[in-house]
């Protein structure tokens, strides 16, 4: 089949790399859907398009809380940042994965990024990452054990999936984390209508 389309709509953020390669081969305009300022950077051409605020901004209000809270270098050392995130999707990775280079950037040296291929089964036991329970606990612990409960903590979560976060939100409660400050994806979507009591406590873009 000859496809002569006169533009192209995007597709969400998991597909939108394949958009790129059809706006190349068809030199036709791509109309994206998708935030990340990489995207349109990054392997691009002259025909991708897109009108969207970029979603590595999406965290940095809290990030700014943050550093009012951190002036000095040495409150900077003393500030863990665990920032839990997908590997796939343009939205999910890069959202994060801008909060790690920011603090890393701004002098939090004590910053780690915990990321995951949600479609990976990385133990072996026949579920996908993002499904299994002890997986998605491990990440949690990660970012916050149990001997670190009371350690001055903030935490960036960038998951899809209802089960994800309550998993992860789970465990750090089990474990008696107290974060600083938790920033997470799924609290500006449906999921946080179902978490009414959970949700005044989050912060989100």
């Amino acid at each position: 089949v000859n496809f002569s389309p006169q533009y192209i709509l995007g597709s969400c953020s998991f597909y939108a790399r394949y958009d790129k390669e059809l706006a190349g081969k068809y030199n036709t305009m791509l109309l994206s859907q998708v935030g990340p300022q990489i995207f349109y950077q990054e392997d691009s051409n002259e025909h991708v398009f897109g009108v969207h605020i970029p979603s590595e901004l999406y965290g940095i209000p809290a990030f700014r809380a943050l550093q009012f809270a951190n002036k000095d270098q040495e409150t900077k050392d003393s500030q863990k940042i665990r920032i839990i995130h997908r590997d796939r999707s343009e939205f999910f990775r890069y959202t994060c994965r801008a909060i790690y280079e920011k603090a890393m950037d701004e002098g939090f040296s004590d910053t780690t990024a915990i990321e995951y291929n949600p479609e990976a089964d990385e133990d072996g036991d026949g579920l996908l990452n993002q499904e299994d329970d002890d997986f998605l606990k491990s990440l949690a612990d990660q970012a916050c054990a149990k001997d670190e409960a009371w350690e001055n903590i903030a935490i960036w979560v960038c998951v899809q999936h209802d089960f994800e976060i309550n998993t992860i939100l789970d465990r750090l409660r089990e474990n008696g984390c107290h974060p600083s400050l938790f920033w997470a994806t799924k609290a500006s979507t449906g999921w946080a209508n179902k978490v009414i009591e959970r949700v005044p406590y989050f912060q989100a873009g």
